[in-house]
């Protein structure tokens, strides 16, 4: 009997021995998992954080709307052609930096503020995909009406008010 009992206990501390080294080994495989899945969630991460980042910039726009003066002060623009100071016109500088825009989200901004007598868009954007509104004798703001085909050609908005 008790040959059999010490038969029984050693077959037993096989099997837990045989049941030990499974366990060791799925514990190493969840582990092994565990940093896989930790790795693909930090790539992942990183992915939408550039995601998010390119699409920031693809919906980042700049204006900005002065007098000529100030805008020719700030190098935004340059006066050109005319004669003895008569007839210039203006045009948008090649030393244009974006130090003195503002700016937008132009998936959120639909409507700029100007108040002014007399506006001119310096900046190229298809006239049909926006409209001056007058409150009055004033043009009030600039409202866009398509703002894919408005900042299309152009992220950079110049405004010239008077």
């Amino acid at each position: 009997v008790i040959a059999k009992l010490q038969k029984q206990i050693e077959e037993k501390d096989a099997e837990i021995a045989e049941l030990k080294d499974k366990l060791e080994k799925l514990n190493f495989t969840v582990t092994e998992l565990n940093a896989k899945v930790e790795t693909v969630t930090q790539e992942s991460n990183q992915k939408s954080e550039v995601i998010s980042q390119q699409t920031e910039e693809l919906n980042t726009a700049w204006y900005v709307l002065g007098t000529a003066k100030e805008l020719q002060a700030k190098k935004i623009i340059t006066r050109e052609g005319g004669v003895i100071g008569i007839g210039k016109s203006s045009k948008l500088s090649k030393e244009m930096t974006a130090d003195y825009f503002t700016k937008i989200d132009i998936r959120k901004v639909t409507e700029i503020t100007i108040a002014a007598k007399n506006v001119k868009v310096l900046s190229s954007h298809p006239q049909s995909s926006y409209e001056l509104h007058k409150n009055g004798k004033v043009i009030d703001r600039i409202i866009i009406k398509d703002a894919k085909r408005f900042w299309n050609l152009s992220k950079y908005l110049v405004i010239e008010i008077e």
